[in-house]
C-alpha cells in the first residue's frame, strides 16, 4: 500500500484550532485536521484471469463481469471446465469412470466459447481437467499464476451441487488470488 499525507496549502487554511507545541517549546502552525493519513491503493492489473465454466447459460454470465476487465488490463484468459467423476457414476471407483467421461466433448465445447466469447489474442489457454471443482479451480490458479478468478455462484446443471452452500466461498477462502463471484440472476 501507498501512504500519502494529505495538507492543505497554508493560503486556504481557515482552520480556528490552536496551533501544536511539541515539548521544546516550538510551535508548529498545523492541526491534526491539516494533516490526514490515507490509505491509496493502487489498481491491481489482472493479466491473467481464470473462468471456469460448465456452459449453461448462468457460468456464461461471467463474461459480461470479466469482459470490460479483460480489455482494461489487456488480460490473457484461462477457460477452465471441470469434469467431476462423482457426478457421471458414484458408485464406481476413480479409475473406472476414466472412459465413462466427455473428456474430447468438453475440450471442443470449451474451444467454442473461447471463440464465441473472446478474441483471439485474449486466450491464454483452455484446459479441461477431471476431478473435484473446488480443488481443481484452486490448484490451475496457483499453477498458473492467476491474478483473478471469475465465477457465478449458481449453476442450472453440472456444478450445481458444488456452488450451492459454501463451495463458492470456500473457493474464495483458498484461493491464492480475488475472486470475482458473480450472482446468480
Amino acid at each position: 500500500m501507498n501512504f500519502t499525507f494529505f495538507s492543505q496549502p497554508a493560503a486556504e487554511k481557515e482552520s480556528t484550532a490552536p496551533a501544536i507545541t511539541s515539548s521544546s517549546g516550538v510551535s508548529n502552525s498545523r492541526t491534526p485536521q491539516d494533516s490526514l493519513l490515507r490509505t491509496e491503493v493502487s489498481p491491481k492489473k489482472y493479466s491473467s484471469i481464470l473462468i471456469p465454466v460448465d456452459f449453461t447459460e448462468e457460468s456464461m454470465r461471467a463474461f459480461t463481469y470479466a469482459m470490460p476487465l479483460i480489455e482494461k488490463f489487456s488480460s490473457k484468459v484461462i477457460l477452465l471446465h471441470v469434469i467431476d467423476p462423482r457426478l457421471y457414476a458414484p458408485e464406481l471407483p476413480y479409475d473406472s469412470v476414466q472412459d465413462l467421461l466427455p473428456i474430447e466433448d468438453a475440450r471442443q465445447s470449451l474451444r467454442a466459447t473461447a471463440e464465441t466469447m473472446l478474441k483471439p489474442e485474449q486466450l491464454e489457454k483452455t484446459l479441461v481437467i477431471v476431478g473435484r471443482p473446488f480443488s481443481a479451480i484452486v490448484d490451475v490458479a496457483e499453477r498458473q499464476h492467476v491474478d483473478l478468478i471469475i465465477l457465478t455462484s449458481h449453476c442450472d446443471t453440472g456444478w450445481n451441487h458444488f456452488f450451492f452452500g459454501s463451495q463458492a466461498e470456500t473457493i474464495t477462502r483458498y484461493a491464492p488470488c480475488p475472486v470475482l463471484i458473480v450472482p446468480k440472476m
